[in-house]
């Protein structure tokens, strides 16, 4: 055999063996995918390296979203697996790109967060967008709500509802500031007046002190000197009556007119000269308190 050609192939030979054995020691740094087409890319594992190996199952085409396309929105999710493995699927939004936990809450729920990464909603808090009503509460349950200036609180909420009651705040011309007074008290008795305690401050319910305030006219007998005024409530002495004469025919009589007592309810009203046919007497009663 040729001298030289031997020494050729020895040398190839060993050239390759030398070539396999350094590519069997170099270590495995390809963490990209390329796709070769029309419009090609590379998908780029960016995680560090594993110390055990792992697989990632990719879904079905249209396994688990209509076939339909831009009914709804997708996004492709861990749906379940181990440390070594992952299953994707394709999870339908419906272009709401929260999570709800899990539930999905009834219609006309208004939503909030119930965690960091969670809304929900509840039968006590719900929008009306038909009437633009808002209802707070449920069964058991009386709605309040609470203002806050991060130190004091401020509270709103009724007492047991027993029935339905409307409240309704007037509409006032022009603009401006409004204050409600607030009661310190409710209502002992009918007729009571809210008043203030000092300016700016809280008010109480009082008794109204014009709540017993009668008038009236009272026809004389003719010719006579005393005439009675009859009242609903019962006078007493730190009690005021006004009282006048006046003639219908516009001719004053020019008499006198005193109170010279009362009994029970009624007062007894005398005159200086004998009462007129035309003649009457009006009366005004205050009682104080």
């Amino acid at each position: 055999m040729n001298t030289r050609l031997l020494v050729s192939l020895t040398t190839l030979v060993v050239i390759l063996a030398c070539a396999v054995d350094a590519q069997a020691q170099l270590p495995v740094r390809t963490r990209q995918l390329q796709l070769l087409g029309s419009t090609s890319g590379t998908l780029t594992q960016l995680a560090g390296a594993t110390t055990t190996s792992y697989s990632v199952t990719w879904p079905a085409a249209n396994a688990t979203w209509p076939v339909a396309s831009g009914t709804t929105q997708y996004f492709l999710r861990t749906a379940a697996g181990t440390a070594g493995n992952s299953d994707l699927s394709w999870y339908g939004v419906n272009g709401d790109l929260v999570d709800n936990g899990g539930t999905t809450p009834a219609n006309k729920y208004v939503a909030y967060w119930n965690d960091a990464n969670t809304l929900t909603g509840e039968i006590g808090f719900q929008w009306d967008d038909a009437t633009n009503t808002l209802t707070m509460g449920q069964t058991g349950e009386t709605a309040e709500i609470v203002f806050t200036n991060g130190t004091q609180t401020l509270t709103v909420q009724p007492e047991a509802i027993a029935a339905n009651h409307t409240y309704t705040l007037s509409s006032i011309t022009g603009g401006g500031t409004f204050y409600v007074p607030a009661s310190t008290n409710e209502p002992t008795a009918a007729g009571q007046l809210l008043v203030s305690n000092a300016a700016g401050g809280s008010a109480t319910w009082v008794a109204n002190p014009l709540a017993g305030f009668e008038r009236g006219v009272v026809d004389p007998t003719d010719a006579g000197f005393t005439a009675t005024i009859t009242l609903t409530a019962t006078p007493d002495a730190n009690d005021v009556i006004v009282i006048s004469s006046y003639d219908i025919s516009g001719s004053p009589s020019g008499n006198i007119l005193s109170v010279t007592g009362f009994t029970g309810t009624t007062y007894t009203v005398s005159s200086s000269g004998p009462f007129l046919s035309s003649e009457r007497i009006s009366y005004m009663f205050i009682p104080i308190p």
